[in-house]
């Protein structure tokens, strides 16, 4: 839903922008002035028609039991249609939380005593508006969540936008780095609370264990979620509490990210190896390629560092195939018109950084030094060579099958 300015006239011009709505269920009734439902009283907000008062009270009157019924007040088949149109924006009176209290004590109510449905309702605006501070505080106070809260029926067309910079969809709240760290926030508490049930859907799993951190690469980013901050320690804890691991390729990228050995062995206490790992199945190549080569390929300067990293991730993810390649730029490659990038091995990481340390754990995991990069026709080697690394280039040689 968007709101322009009235080009003839004073007041705003509301239009329906959806992505979704395959059925037209939202569409009609946003073209049907003859009956006032959910998606007309968002509009009729939205232009200014109605106060937050009435908007609130045609919303309510909606939810309650034996409320009248029109021809489009009934549940759309995908509740995404509806919670796209960011129907329920700007709906409480206070972001302060002690201010929030305040106004509840002089209407005498108590968010605990709130029906869960109300409760859920409350909570998502807060969610969607990004009050963080009173999201916080209410979802401590209020009830628990209904059988189905709002938080079980996500999914990535919605989450995905409040934290893509890349993203044309209306947002409630402008774009910026902090986004992040808010949706951090927020979702620890959905989790630990109780306010998304088991089993949590694979779109808001796969936003919870990427598309979260997201963050514009061309501004300053937000340090309050990097690794190793208690803000992020604290999410991941709430994944894992609720069996939420991480894929164990994503799993080689936090540990590349760990600047010393101890925060590495932190991270395994709270996602262990064993955990990671899929069980009753052998890994796939991307999976044990992610692993290996995004430990290989870490950006930190402490060769050693990164050796005892390897050897850890190795020791406790078993079935690990450090000779599957992998590309740091997979999804780049996939756009049309980009020249592929080599697919490398651990070792041919190894021996392009003269990394002789790297090199002999890999070796010792079962590496292979005739592996052959396919674009490049290079081995473990070549690669070496290339990079000036005579010596650890001849010492591959010499460990090649005869």
């Amino acid at each position: 839903m968007e709101i322009y300015r009235n080009p003839e006239g004073s007041g705003s011009r509301v239009s329906l922008r959806s992505s979704r709505d395959w059925n037209h269920e939202i569409r009609n009734e946003f073209a049907d002035a003859a009956e006032t439902c959910f998606v007309r009283l968002a509009a009729q907000h939205a232009a200014g028609y109605l106060s937050l008062s009435e908007y609130l009270d045609g919303v309510l009157s909606h939810l309650k039991r034996g409320a009248t019924k029109h021809k489009w007040d009934v549940p759309p088949e995908d509740v995404s249609d509806l919670l796209e149109l960011d129907l329920f924006a700007g709906a409480v009176k206070a972001r302060d939380p002690d201010e929030f209290d305040r106004l509840g004590r002089e209407d005498q109510t108590d968010p605990a005593t709130l029906p869960p449905e109300i409760a859920d309702l409350l909570l998502v605006i807060c969610y969607a508006r990004r009050h963080t501070l009173l999201f916080r505080h209410l979802i401590r106070r209020l009830p628990g969540p209904p059988h189905r809260s709002t938080f079980d029926l996500l999914n990535e067309m919605l989450l995905q936008p409040r934290t893509a910079y890349w993203t044309v969809l209306h947002q409630h709240s402008p774009k910026q780095q902090s986004n992040s760290a808010d949706e951090i926030t927020m979702w620890t508490d959905i989790l630990n609370f109780g306010w998304v049930h088991d089993p949590v859907n694979s779109e808001t799993q796969r936003f919870l264990h990427h598309g979260i951190r997201s963050q514009d690469p061309s501004v300053e980013r937000d340090d309050s979620v990097a690794f190793g901050s208690q803000k992020l320690r604290d999410f991941h804890i709430a994944l894992a509490s609720r069996g939420l691991y991480c894929d164990v390729a994503s799993f080689g990228g936090y540990l590349a990210s760990c600047r010393s050995l101890d925060q590495a062995l932190d991270f395994l206490t709270v996602f262990p190896g064993n955990k990671v790992r899929p069980s009753g199945r052998d890994l796939y190549e991307w999976e044990s390629g992610g692993l290996v080569g995004s430990i290989a390929d870490s950006s930190t300067p402490d060769g050693k560092l990164r050796t005892d990293i390897m050897r850890l991730a190795l020791e406790c993810v078993e079935g690990v195939d450090v000779n599957a390649p992998f590309s740091s730029n997979a999804w780049e490659d996939d756009l049309p018109g980009r020249k592929r990038t080599p697919r490398m091995t651990g070792l041919q990481v190894a021996a392009s950084k003269g990394d002789r340390g790297l090199a002999e754990v890999l070796l010792q995991h079962g590496a292979r030094t005739d592996v052959v990069e396919y674009m490049t026709g290079l081995n473990a080697a070549g690669f070496a060579r290339n990079k000036g690394h005579v010596d650890l280039a001849e010492w591959l040689d010499g460990l090649s099958p005869k």
